[in-house]
């Protein structure tokens, strides 16, 4: 292969706590063979279920890893890290027009499944997505995108989140959202938090849109996480370790509370006051129609506060 750079989407996704995984050599060894798994999945499109074996635990376990379709994406894995790539377009293939904004949508659904997993497997991560200048092929990455990647995840992002980079944001609001995608808005609208600082993360281990029909919410694995991660915030002494532990716990629990059958309009409530909210909310006539299944659920009165309608 020729060598170039090309403009891309990058996300950069580092592992938590990796010293501590390999200083144990059975635990270095079932996050090796879960990053293997992983890897290996995100390269077939044949494997929907995947067997696991939790990090700390032992405990075995299934969970989804049907990927995105997508034959350009490129992943690689350094050492405890993954990165992953799309170019900017899609190929238009004269039903689908060429769209950055299904590129973003399809690479932060990788991020999302990659961050899902982990933390189901009991390892937290943290990352950046970001866009421009790269070489990537196969277990190759150099480049300007790469490098801001690892500075979101290194020095902005903190807390065991993958942020969204500014330009990918500005991206988002100023191009169309591309005339027959199914459902993009409202996929992007679940694919983003913005958080209480005001930074923009990728949303895991929450309903899915993009596999809405047919695949299950793993909601038993999701249960089992919130507890294993409340009993390491307990049994942890050291400050900066207990903040991003906090962190970590209260956004499993905020998503597990808001997954109900009217998540469309409750998970994205968080959004709804910010011009990216105001964009990939879904139409108000749908809001009104999910508002309405909120009340008879006794829960109306909350959502009425959240979107300023009292």
């Amino acid at each position: 292969m020729t060598f170039s750079y090309d403009y891309r989407f990058v996300a950069f996704v580092d592992v938590l706590g990796f010293s501590a995984l390999i200083s144990d050599e059975q635990r270095s060894e079932r996050f090796a063979r879960a990053m293997h798994k992983i890897l290996g999945t995100m390269l077939d499109p044949n494997v929907g279920f995947a067997e696991l074996t939790h990090i700390f635990n032992g405990e075995q376990f299934e969970v989804e890893c049907s990927w995105p379709a997508s034959d350009r994406a490129m992943v690689s894995s350094i050492s405890d890290a993954l990165v992953i790539s799309l170019p900017e377009n899609t190929e238009p293939d004269g039903e689908y027009p060429s769209s950055r904004v299904n590129q973003i949508l399809v690479l932060l659904e990788h991020v999302k499944r990659v961050q899902t997993i982990l933390c189901a497997a009991g390892v937290l991560c943290r990352g950046g997505v970001t866009h421009g200048r790269i070489h990537h092929e196969h277990n190759f990455a150099i480049g300007e995108a790469l490098i801001a990647a690892y500075n979101l995840e290194s020095k902005v992002a903190l807390y065991p989140r993958v942020l969204i980079g500014e330009e990918v944001i500005e991206i988002l609001m100023s191009e169309e959202i591309p005339d027959g995608y199914f459902a993009v808005r409202n996929r992007i609208a679940h694919a983003i938090t913005i958080d209480r600082d005001g930074l923009p993360y990728v949303n895991y281990f929450g309903w899915n849109p993009l596999y809405n029909d047919g695949l299950m919410y793993p909601e038993e694995e999701h249960t089992r996480a919130i507890e294993f991660f409340e009993k390491q915030l307990n049994d942890e002494s050291r400050e900066r370790v207990r903040e991003k532990l906090t962190w970590a716990v209260d956004h499993l629990k905020h998503v597990k509370k808001m997954y109900t059958s009217e998540s469309d309009l409750a998970y994205t409530l968080t959004n709804a006051k910010t011009d990216f909210g105001l964009k990939y909310l879904r139409t108000w006539e749908n809001l009104r129609e999910a508002v309405s299944n909120l009340e008879r659920n006794g829960e109306y009165k909350d959502v009425q506060n959240l979107l300023g309608l009292t």
